[in-house]
């Protein structure tokens, strides 16, 4: 689990399993196979995406209004996915571009000063506007 901002991690789904109480306040999880339900530790949103093209675009907004809902309360949050290397990244360079007005390749640049990156195919259109 890498801290992109102050509010906003990214991680695979072994950090969403073993993260610990008062290290986030959230967790967006972007694939099926993992905790779905709020516990009393967090507040756990699923919004599965697969790692390619063909998502239902609005899992993108939803997907980014709760990053938002959850940081403009100036609570953390943990995106993840399988790897947290393709998926999770694309919400969150989406999240920068919508909310500071970054380009695509100023999103990723941002991401990837703190956490490796690999966009599978497809998944780019996470990132069309």
């Amino acid at each position: 689990m890498d801290w992109i901002t102050e509010n906003i991690a990214i991680g695979n789904f072994v950090d969403a399993k073993e993260i610990k109480k008062g290290e986030t306040d959230a967790i967006l999880c972007l694939i099926d196979d993992c905790c779905s339900e709020d516990n009393d530790e967090f507040h756990i949103v699923v919004i599965p995406l697969v790692d390619a093209a063909g998502n239902d675009k609005r899992n993108f907004k939803d997907a980014t209004d709760y990053i938002d809902d959850v940081v403009s309360h100036g609570e953390k949050i943990l995106v993840h996915c399988h790897a947290g290397r393709s998926r999770s990244v694309c919400i969150v360079a989406r999240y920068f571009m919508i909310k500071d007005g970054l380009t695509r390749h100023q999103a990723l640049a941002k991401i990837r000063e703190r956490r490796d990156i690999y966009l599978s195919p497809g998944i780019d259109e996470i990132l069309k506007l």
